[in-house]
């Protein structure tokens, strides 16, 4: 049985590949130096650069016949190590995964932007509490969520929706009072 191997192409597990594949993948511009690859045997994936069996330049490390599996029935024997937490494969560096938005950054965003077509005299306040709560916890768990530039909108727009509103009441209803109240 020939060498089976995998690789990593984008966030997809290709494979089962032979060395032949393999050879082809990297004529093709598929598989560099640090593109991850496994095979049956190796204890977690890692830069093919690094993997024995494969060199640089895609030559082989043992010209001739490739070493085969171990004998044994081919259930017993896993093609891949199972995934780690998140369903990377062992030994694969995490990739940064999307974190969640803080709490309150949306929901100052949406406050923030209905605060620019009504009620934004009662709605940009609680855009601009809301925004800054969430910017508060931000700092206080750094690394743990995102949603700083969502916050930050909410806050300005709730600044702009109040003092549109602050203004339409001087300008358009203030007047309005007024003459109404004369003798």
């Amino acid at each position: 049985m020939a060498e089976e191997w995998y690789y990593l192409k984008g966030d997809q597990q290709v494979g089962p590949v032979s060395r032949e594949g393999m050879d082809e993948a990297r004529r093709r511009g598929e598989l560099t130096d640090a593109t991850y690859v496994w095979r049956e045997g190796m204890d977690q994936w890692q830069p093919a650069g690094q993997a024995e069996g494969l060199l640089a330049g895609g030559a082989s490390a043992v010209p001739g016949p490739y070493p085969t599996a171990p004998p044994g029935p081919a259930s017993d024997r896993p093609l891949q190590p199972p995934p780690q937490a998140g369903g990377y494969p062992v030994g694969m560096p995490p990739t940064t995964a999307a974190r969640p938005n803080v709490p309150g950054a949306t929901a100052s965003l949406v406050c923030g932007i209905i605060s620019l077509l009504c009620i934004g005299i009662v709605l940009g306040p609680v855009a601009i509490f809301m925004g800054l709560g969430a910017l508060r916890r931000l700092r206080e768990a750094p690394g743990q969520f995102s949603g700083g530039s969502l916050a930050k909108w909410g806050i300005g727009l709730g600044i702009a929706g109040t003092v549109l509103h602050l203004l339409g009441l001087i300008f358009i209803w203030l007047p309005r009072l007024t003459q109404s109240v004369g003798p």
